[in-house]
């Protein structure tokens, strides 16, 4: 399953529809998640356009005027597909595996570019996580770094860095990272400011389905942001994984119990060491 995320700066302006239908088509992609759009709404044929002979099931957020606007399609071939609530920053929806059942909420956000629009957009991603308690991959123009080696300048807001590591490590988040670029966007200024605004977060729920998942940046033109394509790996995966600690764990109360029960029960397993 594959998977793009792209702020396209405007599909009507020039040569923005034919990059973006060949990157769904070179790529095979069964999702797509577009932000700024900034179209107010989209016709069948149009969105018809955009996949050929691949039949996908889409919703939109409307631009506010020329501005924003978030277009969510999935394969209607692989997928069930419903839509979840469309918000001011984000758009989701249900996704339903029509081969193995498997239940899951894609949400794509274009996050506030404006220092007064920030507090509300971090309000919405807690509330869009509070929403649903099962497997989530969250992913868009997030409009916000982490840390200062998001940014070229090494000149970030510590505040909403604050914030948005906060929201991340509340809700126990995992960051799939792009593994051939550090920065997604540009300024395509004399004076260049790099900085990493897109991102593709999952629930750990999401990774015990697809632990092989991983996402590359592919080429930007024509836009000045770099789209991002997740890969889910192999086959949906079931099985036993790895154990890993995660430190978001600490925070829950039951965290304590949790570790008294299942170091006083009985162990039926013998150690290899021991054979």
């Amino acid at each position: 399953m594959r998977g793009l995320f792209w702020n396209i700066r405007g599909l009507n302006r020039l040569g923005r529809v034919p990059a973006l239908t060949s990157k769904i088509r070179d790529n095979h992609v069964d999702f797509v998640g577009v932000m700024e759009t900034k179209n107010e709404c989209f016709t069948p044929g149009f969105l018809r356009s955009l996949t050929g002979n691949i039949p996908f099931n889409w919703c939109h957020q409307p631009a506010r005027g020329s501005a924003g606007g978030i277009l969510l399609g999935v394969n209607s071939d692989l997928f069930v597909f419903t839509v979840g609530e469309i918000l001011q920053f984000s758009l989701s929806a249900m996704v339903m595996d029509k081969k193995t059942g498997f239940n899951w909420k894609l949400v794509v956000v274009y996050g506030s570019p404006y220092e007064d629009g920030k507090q509300y957009f971090i309000d919405e991603l807690h509330y869009v996580m509070g929403k649903w308690s099962g497997p989530i991959i969250i992913g868009g123009d997030f409009n916000l770094v982490r840390f200062a080696t998001d940014k070229n300048n090494l000149i970030i807001n510590h505040r909403w860095a604050d914030a948005f590591n906060e929201w991340i490590s509340r809700w126990g988040l995992l960051e799939l990272d792009p593994s051939n670029k550090l920065y997604t966007w540009t300024n395509n200024q004399e004076n260049v400011v790099l900085a990493r605004i897109h991102r593709i977060f999952i629930t750990t729920d999401w990774e015990a389905a697809f632990p092989m998942a991983r996402v590359k940046a592919l080429e930007r033109p024509p836009s000045d942001h770099n789209p991002l394509l997740v890969d889910s790996g192999d086959n949906i995966f079931f099985g036993k994984k790895k154990f890993r600690f995660e430190k978001w764990w600490l925070q829950r109360d039951s965290f304590r119990e949790v570790i008294q029960k299942a170091w006083s029960a009985p162990c039926t397993q013998t150690a290899s060491i021991d054979t």
